[in-house]
């Protein structure tokens, strides 16, 4: 319940770090303009081939590493869902890490990352019935969100579950936006 009081000062911090105000050092016009480009190519491919090049090797080998992870640490049943959690935390991690070291860019990049991570579980969640992306591994293979959804009698909800993760996905992305369209105002004000 505290975290219900709490709700709205964590937004207005989340809304903060999108100012340039929040950031002390501020980053030069090239660097705005070539992170700017990065979205525009990330949104791209997720919006046309649903994956991004290096950075969805990079998440599916962390979702991948999450499995034995949790499977060792809370036992075979939590197995399935070590993959998600991994993928989805570990851009997070970046996310505050940059934030503590006041590194917009790299503050706003790590936040493209979840986001391009949450596309990625959007796909594999509406999957989950129809089972027709491609599985890492050999022998018995399994759809995690098809076991995790049929545990929970939440199966014929994996297309919609799937659509609020692409939602969110599209939220960070404008966020990412918003916070370059900032940062690049604030250049010209430092100017004036």
């Amino acid at each position: 319940m505290k975290l219900m009081k709490n709700a709205p000062s964590i937004l207005n911090v989340l809304y903060s770090t999108l100012t340039a105000k929040y950031w002390k050092k501020r980053p030069e016009s090239h660097e705005i303009i070539v992170l700017a480009l990065l979205l525009v190519f990330m949104s791209y491919k997720m919006m046309h081939t649903g994956w991004v090049p290096l950075l969805d090797w990079a998440t599916l080998t962390i979702h991948e590493a999450g499995h034995p992870i949790i499977g060792m640490l809370l036992g075979n049943r939590m197995m399935v869902y070590g993959g998600s959690l991994f993928q989805l935390i570990f851009p997070l991690v970046f996310v505050w890490h940059f934030a503590r070291q006041d590194q917009a860019l790299g503050y706003c990049f790590a936040i493209s990352w979840e986001a391009s991570s949450l596309h990625a579980l959007g796909r594999y969640v509406a999957d989950a019935r129809a089972q027709e992306l491609p599985l890492v591994g050999n022998g018995d293979r399994i759809h995690d969100w098809n076991e995790i959804l049929g545990r929970w009698n939440l199966l014929d909800y994996d297309r919609l579950l799937g659509g609020w993760l692409y939602v969110l996905c599209w939220m960070l992305m404008a966020c990412c936006f918003f916070m370059l369209w900032n940062l690049w105002r604030a250049l010209g004000d430092a100017g004036e």
